[in-house]
C-alpha cells in the first residue's frame, strides 16, 4: 500500500518538450540554440536585483530558505554528505573495511 506518495505536477509543454527530448535528444537543444532562445530572466527593479544573490561564478553564502513541498522530509544529517565532504575519513574507513575484509578471510596453508 502506497502512503504518501510524491506527485509532482507537469504542464502540457514541459511533457511535449520531454516525449521530443526522448525521440530526439539534442535536437532541441540545437533548435533552441539556432533560432537565439533564451532562458534568462532580466529585471530591472533594484529592488529585486537586491534581494538576488548573485551565484553565476561563486557558491553563494547563504541559506536558501526554500525546500520545495517535500521540505519536511529533510533530513538534518546525512552519512553520504559527511563523507563526501570529509575524503580523508572516507579514505580511512574504506582501509578499515578492507582490513576487516582481509582478517575475515581463510589463509592458505
Amino acid at each position: 500500500m502506497t502512503q504518501n506518495r510524491r506527485s509532482v505536477r507537469v504542464g502540457g509543454q514541459t511533457a511535449a518538450f520531454g516525449v521530443a527530448n526522448a525521440v530526439m535528444p539534442g535536437a532541441l537543444d540545437w533548435l533552441l540554440g539556432h533560432f537565439g532562445t533564451t532562458a534568462t530572466q532580466v529585471t530591472h527593479s533594484d529592488r529585486i536585483a537586491a534581494q538576488r544573490d548573485e551565484t553565476l561564478h561563486r557558491p553563494s553564502f547563504r541559506a536558501s530558505p526554500v525546500h520545495g513541498p517535500f521540505g519536511g522530509e529533510t533530513l538534518t544529517r546525512s552519512v553520504q554528505m559527511a563523507l563526501a565532504r570529509n575524503p580523508v575519513l572516507c579514505v580511512g574507513l574504506g582501509v578499515a573495511a578492507l582490513a576487516v575484509m582481509a582478517s575475515m578471510m581463510p589463509r592458505r596453508r
